[in-house]
């Protein structure tokens, strides 16, 4: 019976290096996305706030929503990672969160943005379960290094979306800059 050690090298054997690093470089891009559009949405709450003539609390009771669908999604992404080709869930993911995205960015109605807004939860929930096992696999001798690249470019997305997002709602407005973030999200994905 071959070893732990054995088994890994066979593993990585089997991946080239150029397609280990595409897709750590796929997977740091589509984190940096994710977070960077999910960021993003706090400087859209003015004018949302305003477009749908919403309460505060309306608004506290969709983010709480959107919170709770995320963190059961994320969980049960958890869950099936191990039985799942992991490129096509982060891809699935990716697409899901575009539609969402897309959809909160056309919504006529408040009802509408949250709908659109649980799906953008829905395929984001996928990131973090996936992305990690995905990379983990890809360098199991540079696990923790590749993981901290990686939980690094989701804060370089987050840090960048209270930094340009004013300027893109300014220039764009909320509608149009989310409809860029949807295509964003599926090109990367």
């Amino acid at each position: 019976m071959p070893e732990i050690d054995e088994v890994t090298d066979a593993v990585e054997d089997e991946v080239t290096n150029l397609e280990r690093n595409s897709a750590l470089w796929v997977t740091n891009a589509s984190h940096s996305v994710n977070h960077f559009q999910n960021g993003i949405v706090s400087v859209m709450y003015p004018s949302i706030i305003e477009e749908f003539g919403i309460s505060y609390v309306e608004l506290g009771i969709l983010v709480a929503v959107r919170n709770a669908i995320g963190s059961i999604l994320q969980g049960s992404f958890g869950l099936i990672t191990p039985f799942a080709r992991k490129t096509r869930l982060l891809a699935l993911g990716n697409i899901i969160m575009g539609a969402g995205v897309a959809f909160s960015g056309a919504a006529g109605s408040f009802f509408g943005f949250g709908a659109g807004r649980a799906v953008v939860e829905a395929g984001s929930a996928a990131q973090h379960p996936v992305g990690a096992s995905y990379l983990s696999g890809l360098f199991p001798k540079n696990r923790g290094t590749m993981l901290s690249l990686n939980v690094s470019f989701a804060g370089i997305g987050g840090f960048a979306a209270p930094l340009l997002g004013p300027l893109l709602v300014v220039a764009l407005g909320w509608r149009q800059t989310l409809l860029i973030m949807s295509v964003l999200s599926v090109v990367i994905g």
